[in-house]
């Protein structure tokens, strides 16, 4: 098998592992995100030597915005409502998935993710089953819309 079969099927047993244990435990497991952003960025790095520089950049800048706007994003509603609202482990997935989707692929994912959390808490708060503030866990909304821009290529979802 190649080393990039080898990476997807890494990446979605992480994503796949993060999902089970943020909804059981509301916590990301430690390490497991950035063992694989380091696995991500050495076959970008190997890939970018053939193909000629530009894949690296566009993916290094990716995970390193995206972390900083959710980390900023779990800062600041820290300090103004004095409750966790997002997580630094959310923060780390999505800087996963900006390092393997790039620029493009990992603003429709956490847009997608943001609109399936928010609809997932709406229909939980009209079936009152989410009390107000109640956390639940955001990162299986993270894991899946990477995975389903992956699969679907980031193209696909321009057209939908």
């Amino acid at each position: 098998m190649s080393l990039n079969l080898y990476l997807n099927i890494h990446i979605f047993t992480t994503l796949l592992i993060t999902s089970i244990y943020d909804f059981k435990y509301l916590k990301i497991p430690k390490y497991i995100i950035e063992i694989s952003i380091v696995f991500i960025f050495l076959l970008l790095t190997k890939n970018d030597i053939i193909l000629g520089g530009i894949q690296v950049k566009d993916h290094l800048l990716a995970s390193i915005v995206v972390f900083i706007l959710m980390a900023t994003i779990s800062l600041l509603s820290q300090k103004i409502f004095k409750k966790t609202l997002l997580g630094f482990g959310d923060a780390k997935v999505a800087a996963l998935g900006g390092a393997w989707l790039g620029i493009d692929g990992i603003q429709i994912a956490m847009s997608a993710a943001f609109i399936a959390a928010g609809f997932f808490s709406l229909i939980g708060r009209i079936s009152q089953r989410l009390k107000p503030w109640q956390a639940f866990p955001f990162a299986p909304f993270i894991c899946f819309s990477i995975q389903s821009v992956w699969i679907l290529d980031k193209g696909q979802w321009l057209f939908l």
